[in-house]
């Protein structure tokens, strides 16, 4: 419909004035108001489009103005419309108003609607299917039909067959697409509006390549690391030369005729000498053992059973494997709620600005979410899987070697001074702590040799603890879950849930380095290093630092409610807990210390020192009031800084004057082990620093601006490449940290 009139006041001259005003407003046949313009004598020429009218319907147009003054105005609702791959420029001093008819092609695919300027104007970008839900861009109207972002220099909408509106549902045929000023003091914005088809739906090629990236890959570090540091364990020095060259030669041997036997044992952890001090311990077992030869599928296979059914579901040390996964299943469940319903609002309401996507690389499933974006913390759960399976296979293969030397068991050789012999019962016992009061345990002889074995095999194997291996491993997979839960809606008090078991992962690395894989037998006056337990761990710093980074979240957001009590509180609180944490740190560490001049407890200073000021000092300047960005870089460092020490201080312990050339060949297989987990570190670190794809401190229009289009097979982006490498990173380093846990 077209309409021109040509208006004249009420007093008409053959001259126009160089002053005066007109006002037009346009209403509806029900009297509604749906346009209207300001026009002063010498001003630009301006236009309004309007909605198209039902037919029928007519408009009704009231003008008031100067008088004396000759006016000509021209009211139309022919709507520019716009074509799939055209641009189209828009000058935004009022509302710019385009439509546009998706044919069967187009909705076979998703519809990015761009906008790009060179100016930081903030303006509104809005989509309806509805004309005048488009043309209101100021109010939100909870219908789910329409989309509305807010953009500086770019800015996307992305319609897909799930998107509120629908691809699939166009009422009218037509999708109307609305640019507007978000503030009305700004004079006007210049920019270039396109449209073009993207992703086609096929979740297959990103999907399989992902799946056996992290797969295939992470077996792949898995076998190089169990090649590396299969051997965590201390188990055996003969005096007889014959026996302990059997016993060694498998793994001091290069030669190609063992090659198949190596990779045959590969998962084995128990034929290689450790440390000097505890040569003897397992010289009770396996006294007379003349050869030794790889273990057979059958024990391992065996012994894995056992372990699953006897350790995992039965019994055996749970501590730090069933503490973490109760508290990643009890956190799950409030976050999960907390982020749907806050994305459930962003979808009824339709505002794009409550979720800091990036919208140049948005690509959803059955439901209008970022599906690449989530599904990519799928590495995180394939690599926690794999480390779990190699933590077992590890526990199964120490199991079947404690069960082969104890076939060969003799009589035991005359106890050391001052000890006595452990009741056979403290083995089997489900409670030994019922026990104590009588200061006495039933009197219990194995029945047969063969349960005389077991008991044998299963109280060596007690001696080691893989409760934090499995730890690791189910901190991965909830890493995998809690971040996949973030990027459902990432914004400011989200980030919460995906640093959660960041904490976990970085605590884990400080307690296994402190505990070390076995536990410390206590010396004849009762004197051991009391290791740090699961329950004391998760309360009295996991638990804690959640609450203060919830807290941290809300400081830092500039919608909180926060009072001023509350924020002088919370620091306190917070001040009194990093001193009472470094403390008892302080005590851990150098309590029992009487020569501060040893090297390794100058190392243990320089980090504790290092920590102490990178935390405290450091970090407060950098970030400032961004609480959970302390929090979370303070434990990685912190963790780093530990994993260092630790090598440094077994670095001074080693003998470098016993090496040999195949000492060295082997070495530089674990240094160059080292030097590609660093390298994955760094270029994750650097992918997530240098090519970030928002910015959840910004305002969303500022963050819009950091969007970047699709960085591998046009499914994921750089953010997604961090993911995949972080986690590869993580089971890396997991290998190299229960290694030098001793």
């Amino acid at each position: 419909m077209y309409l021109a009139l040509d208006l004249i006041a009420s007093y008409l001259l053959d001259s126009v004035v160089s002053w005066g005003s007109l006002h037009v407003a346009i209403f509806d046949s029900r009297d509604s108001l749906i346009g209207h313009l300001d026009i002063s004598a010498n001003g630009p020429e301006e236009t309004v489009t309007l909605c198209p009218q039902a037919s029928g319907r007519k408009y009704f147009v009231l003008l008031t103005g100067t008088p004396n003054m000759h006016y000509t105005t021209e009211i139309t609702d022919n709507v520019p419309e716009i074509f799939l791959n055209e641009t189209k420029s828009f000058k935004a001093s009022k509302t710019t108003l385009f439509k546009f008819k998706p044919t069967g092609d187009v909705t076979k695919k998703q519809l990015d609607i761009t906008v790009l300027s060179h100016s930081d104007t903030v303006a509104y970008l809005k989509v309806s299917n509805i004309c005048k839900q488009a043309m209101d861009t100021k109010y939100l109207d909870y219908s789910e039909s329409s989309l509305r972002l807010t953009f500086g220099q770019k800015g996307k909408i992305t319609l897909s067959k799930a998107s509120p509106p629908s691809l699939l549902n166009t009422s009218g045929g037509f999708i109307y697409i609305a640019i507007a000023l978000k503030n009305q003091n700004d004079k006007e914005k210049f920019g270039n509006l396109t449209l073009a088809s993207s992703f086609d739906y096929s979740y297959g090629k990103p999907l399989v390549s992902l799946i056996c990236v992290s797969f295939f890959g992470g077996i792949l570090v898995s076998l190089w690391a169990l090649l590396c540091f299969r051997d965590p364990y201390i188990l055996l020095k003969e005096d007889n030369p014959v026996d302990s060259e059997s016993l060694n030669s498998l793994t001091a041997s290069n030669s190609y005729s063992h090659l198949k036997e190596n990779l045959k044992s590969l998962f084995s952890s128990c034929w290689k000498e450790r440390e000097a001090g505890n040569r003897d311990e397992l010289r009770p077992l396996v006294r007379g053992v003349q050869r030794r030869t790889p273990l057979t599928w059958n024990e391992l296979f065996g012994a894995m059973k056992k372990v699953l059914l006897g350790h995992w579901v039965a019994r055996g040390p749970k501590t730090f494997s069933y503490t973490t996964c109760i508290v990643g299943f009890a956190l799950m469940v409030g976050a999960f709620q907390f982020v749907f319903e806050t994305w459930k609002e962003m979808i009824k309401s339709g505002d794009r600005d409550m979720c800091y996507y990036n919208d140049f690389c948005y690509r959803v499933s059955d439901y209008d979410i970022p599906f690449n974006l989530m599904i990519s913390n799928l590495g995180y759960m394939i690599h926690g899987l794999i480390l779990a399976c190699s933590v077992w296979v590890m526990e199964a293969g120490l199991l079947a070697w404690c069960h082969r030397l104890a076939c060969h068991r003799r009589s035991r050789s005359r106890l050391p001074e001052g000890q006595d012999e452990l009741p056979n019962h403290c083995v089997k016992c489900p409670c030994i702590d019922a026990h104590l009061s009588n200061m006495s345990v039933p009197h219990f002889q194995p029945a047969n040799g063969d349960e005389a074995v077991l008991l044998n095999a299963e109280a060596y194997k007690r001696k080691y603890s893989f409760s934090i291996g499995y730890s690791f491993a189910w901190a991965l997979i909830f890493e995998g879950c809690f971040s996949m839960l973030y990027h459902f809606c990432p914004m400011k008090l989200t980030f919460q849930f995906d640093s959660a078991f960041m904490f976990v992962i970085s605590g884990l690395i400080v307690v296994s380095l402190y505990n070390g894989t076995s536990f410390k037998e206590c010396t004849v006056h009762g004197e051991a290093q009391v290791p740090v337990h699961s329950n004391n761990f998760f309360l009295f710093f996991i638990v804690p630092l959640y609450i203060f980074n919830y807290f941290g979240s809300l400081y830092f957001s500039d919608e909180s409610n926060l009072s001023d009590g509350m924020k002088i509180a919370f620091i306190t609180c917070l001040v009194a807990y990093a001193l009472t944490l470094f403390c008892w740190i302080g005590k851990k560490l150098f309590l029992n210390v009487s020569n501060f001049r040893d090297c390794d407890v100058l190392t243990k200073i320089v980090s504790f020192i290092l920590a102490l000021s990178f935390v405290a000092i450091v970090l407060p300047v950098v970030y400032k009031r961004n609480f959970p960005n302390i929090f979370l870089f303070g434990c990685i460092f912190s963790s780093l800084l530990a994993i260092c020490g630790k090598v440094i201080v077994e670095f001074w312990r080693s003998e470098l004057s016993h090496w040999t050339v195949r000492k060295f060949a082997f070495h530089f297989l674990k240094g160059l082990y080292v030097l590609v987990t660093l390298g994955i570190m760094g270029t994750a670190v650097w992918i997530f620093l240098a090519k970030a794809t928002t910015n959840k401190e910004e305002t969303p229009s500022e963050s819009r601006d950091l969007n970047r289009n699709c960085a591998w097979l046009g499914f994921f982006d750089d953010h997604d490449l961090w993911h995949i490498l972080s986690s590869f990173s993580l089971l890396m380093g997991s290998y190299l940290v229960l290694y030098i846990s001793k």
